[in-house]
């Protein structure tokens, strides 16, 4: 029957532009790595875009991951790093979900090469919440999978010593706030 065969057709090609370039835009959002990272706004029509969750999580101060955590983190484990630095940034906690998940493959971060790692504390480091971010890759295991050897002793030396108000100074120092 000719009129089935119609119904089959491609869908894509009754779609208007418009629908087209909602598509594209869906798709670069799913392409995030976090929810909050995956609104997208329209400058022209003032119109804020949320297929992923993303200002559900900001008003619970939440950082979730777009997908699967565990799958996210297996093929970029440096994103573990960056959910570290943006729930240090906001001051928002990781989704029950994306903790275990950084604890379960915390060890895949090894498998990156040290540029990368490297460049991800760099920016975590520099940005004035050190003494969040510090804290929370010791208590998920990341900073004894980046760190190895060092790690007890940092843990030891910074982490538990009260150290963080000193840490908490230098971040202050690196954005810009005054005393």
């Amino acid at each position: 029957d000719d009129d089935d065969d119609d119904d089959d057709r491609d869908t894509t090609q009754t779609l208007t532009e418009d629908d087209r370039w909602m598509m594209r835009l869906r798709a670069n959002a799913e392409e995030r790595d976090f929810t909050i990272n995956g609104l997208m706004y329209d400058v022209d029509s003032r119109t804020l875009y949320d297929f992923v969750g993303g200002i559900a999580d900001i008003h619970a101060q939440v950082v979730r991951s777009i997908g699967q955590a565990e799958k996210r983190f297996r093929d970029d484990p440096p994103r573990m790093i960056r959910a570290v630095r943006v729930a240090a940034r906001h001051d928002f906690r990781p989704a029950p979900d994306l903790l275990r998940a950084m604890r379960t493959e915390s060890h895949r971060i090894r498998t990156t090469p040290s540029d990368r790692v490297s460049q991800e504390l760099l920016t975590v480091l520099s940005c004035g919440y050190s003494a969040r971010a510090v804290r929370m890759m010791w208590e998920v295991g990341l900073l004894s999978q980046i760190m190895h050897t060092h790690a007890d002793h940092v843990s030891k030396a910074v982490l538990l010593s009260g150290k963080f108000s000193e840490m908490s100074h230098m971040d202050r120092d690196e954005s810009g706030d005054v005393d």
